[in-house]
């Protein structure tokens, strides 16, 4: 049972990613022409656009793409709501965080910590933190584990400093 010509493509994508961003490319493009459809091929090349380049309204075409092509494809998933959250779309991220939750591949405790992310975002620390709790329990990985509970450190600090405003940003 061998790789199509796409997998093959994508693969070689993945493993020139981020190095050479030149083959990352070709290879992408090589991919997509035998299949437009390839998820992982559509889901690297909105990585590429967002992580490397910098070029947000891309990123965000292809990460729908992605979705678009293969709804259960977990890895899209994993950048896109990251992306989102990083661009302030709360509302966007849990809209997707609710398709996350039904896809086979993506941990509980991820699933926990995005909520988190939302909550912390949108200024609700305590449920923030009640999150990242969850997320710890669900966790069987103690790096994880260490990085939330920095998060929920971090939370912590947040909710006591936001009884005391020191800047009040005006647009």
């Amino acid at each position: 049972m061998g790789l199509s010509l796409s997998e093959q493509y994508f693969l070689k994508a993945v493993d020139e990613y981020p190095y050479d961003l030149e083959e990352v490319f070709r290879n992408i493009e090589l991919a997509l022409t035998q299949d437009k459809r390839h998820a992982g091929a559509l889901c690297l090349l909105a990585r590429t656009y967002y992580e490397q380049l910098q070029r947000f309204e891309e990123a965000d075409r292809y990460f729908r793409k992605a979705l678009s092509a293969s709804p259960a494809y977990a890895q899209t998933y994993l950048y896109f709501i990251d992306f989102l959250l990083e661009c302030g779309e709360t509302d966007e991220a849990e809209k997707f965080l609710a398709l996350a939750r039904k896809c086979k591949g993506i941990g509980r405790a991820k699933l926990h910590h995005w909520q988190a992310l939302i909550w912390e975002l949108r200024g609700h620390y305590q449920k923030a933190e009640e999150a990242l709790g969850e997320a710890q329990r669900q966790t069987t990985d103690s790096h994880y584990f260490n990085l939330l509970d920095e998060e929920r450190s971090r939370v912590k600090r947040k909710q006591q400093n936001s009884r005391k405003p020191y800047y009040v940003w005006r647009e």
